[in-house]
């Protein structure tokens, strides 16, 4: 079991560069919500629950109440980026412009309204990094 969380631990820290790398690599290009946030997102998400997971298996002990602020924020996290890509999405297919040319960047409203999602995922995810360094 032990191979099996230090292979997980090592998918949970990728997940976060790369969430945390595609957040501050946006921050000068869009502040859009890309399939790799998305993405990341979900993957943090899935590899903590099961180091969660693991743990209990050993016998290990878990701290419920830092889990489960841990989970919380993640799953905020998801639901931003999901929601946000979304918007995004939908906000850049509805626009047709006359003559049929379709537009090579999201119109600013679809950027506006998807971009305090954007930055609540990133804090949330800096936030869910200061628990789980923090809260011992």
């Amino acid at each position: 079991m032990e191979v099996l969380r230090i292979v997980l631990l090592i998918g949970h820290f990728a997940a976060l560069a790369v969430l945390l790398g595609a957040f501050v690599g946006q921050l000068a290009a869009g502040r859009v919500f890309g399939a790799a946030m998305v993405g990341a997102a979900g993957a943090l998400l899935g590899t903590g629950l099961l180091l969660v997971a693991v743990r209990a298996a050993d016998d290990l002990s878990v701290n419920g109440p830092k889990i489960g602020v841990k989970l919380a924020i993640a799953a905020a996290v998801l639901g931003c980026a999901l929601v946000g890509r979304r918007r995004t999405a939908t906000a850049v297919a509805a626009p047709v412009p006359a003559g049929g040319a379709v537009p090579v960047s999201p119109p600013a409203g679809a950027r506006s309204s998807a971009v305090g999602l954007f930055y609540a995922a990133g804090l949330l995810t800096i936030a869910n990094v200061a628990v789980a360094v923090a809260w011992t």
